[in-house]
């Protein structure tokens, strides 16, 4: 009777590594989309504070909709079923208003944690 086979043991080498960065990887970082950027943006959003909430004025945020779609929300606002016939562009971005319930900043702050970058699953 034969004993039974070894587990092989997980050395350095098993685990996955990503490359250091290059030009290509930081150029790719340099070029994503920046929050608030009026010059690339192809969203404008504005968010407008209802009665109830603090009497703080309407803000427009300058938005892009390849990291909205990050967000369900966004994803299904910004499918083909609502939206208009053409797509939005920065020379001709699409305009959207949400009426807010919670303090503007709260919804300035989930709005940047989209364009937080990914970090791949382990």
């Amino acid at each position: 009777m034969s004993p039974p086979p070894r587990k092989r043991s997980r050395s350095a080498t098993a685990i996955a590594t990503f490359p250091a960065s290059s030009s290509s990887s930081t150029s790719t970082l340099t070029s994503s989309p920046t929050f608030d950027d009026p010059s690339t943006a192809d969203v404008i959003l504005t968010l407008t504070p209802s009665s109830d909430s603090s009497p703080s004025p309407e803000v427009k945020v300058h938005l892009h909709s390849s990291v909205l779609r990050r967000s369900k929300y966004f994803s299904t606002l910004l499918s083909d079923r609502w939206l208009p016939s053409s797509p939005p562009s920065p020379s001709s971005p699409l305009l959207l208003s949400l009426s807010t319930t919670s303090p503007v900043d709260s919804y300035l702050a989930v709005l940047r944690f989209l364009y937080s970058p990914i970090s791949p699953p382990p």
